[in-house]
């Protein structure tokens, strides 16, 4: 998969990357999406010194000024991090969506190799659904053979997808359950200066979209295969 057009959306302050998207036009008019999970397993063996000091920390702790990561930084933002232009082990959710976002069939699911073409943080995301990229001073770089344009028209075709997605699962009766999101802005000494709330942008709702999806298929996966190990609802 190192030649799709997958990249991440993060906030602009992230440095481990753990999740990536993509989206491909079919030729019957559906779409393919790609959501591509960082593999820790790989580095991180069960049962081992590292698993257990990881279930004891349980997460990451983010502070104001730093965070406490649950892994090793050389894992948590370097070799398990969806950095971009350089290959990552990755698993990934591979299904096929209608215009309404509806999954058609059976979604495949399996260990990849992938590339992240781009780097995006929540704001430029926004700015490209608002159609005012270009008057941003900065732009990501795009690696591999794609281009700022290409990615653009994916964000776009996720959005699209995304707000038909997220009207359905409110109407079908889903709760929203977030909290009040605190940003602490810094002096260059590390000081507080301002507070305000966190304000959750369209492009924070399409990456949480395609996350949701993705976890509502791989537990339809679990349950078809384990149901004895499941919570029948």
């Amino acid at each position: 998969m190192r030649s799709k057009r997958i990249f991440s959306i993060d906030p602009v302050t992230a440095k481990d990357m753990d999740d990536a998207l993509s989206i491909t036009p079919l030729p019957d008019g559906n779409f393919e999406l790609g959501v591509h999970i960082a593999d820790v397993t790989y580095f991180v063996k069960e049962g081992s010194p590292l698993d257990l000091e990881a279930r004891d920390r349980c997460t990451t702790v983010y502070l104001v000024q730093k965070s406490i990561p649950m892994l090793p930084r050389i894992l948590s933002d370097i070799q398990c991090s969806l950095n971009p232009g350089v290959p990552r082990l990755a698993f990934s959710m591979l299904c096929t969506l209608n215009a309404e976002g509806e999954v058609q069939g059976e979604p495949w699911f399996g260990k990849s190799i992938i590339q992240s073409c781009s780097k995006l943080d929540y704001d430029y995301a926004q700015l490209i659904i608002d159609g005012t990229q270009m008057k941003s001073p900065t732009h990501p770089t795009i690696h591999g053979n794609h281009t700022a344009e290409q990615v653009a028209h994916d964000v776009k075709l996720l959005h699209s997808i995304a707000q038909k997605m997220r009207k359905r699962r409110f109407e079908n009766g889903a709760l929203s359950l977030s909290t009040i999101d605190i940003n602490v802005k810094l002096d260059s000494e590390g000081k507080p200066v301002s507070i305000a709330p966190y304000v959750f942008k369209d492009s924070n709702h399409l990456v949480e979209e395609f996350m949701l999806l993705a976890n509502v298929e791989v537990a339809k996966k679990v349950y078809k295969h384990f149901p004895v190990l499941c919570v029948d609802t």
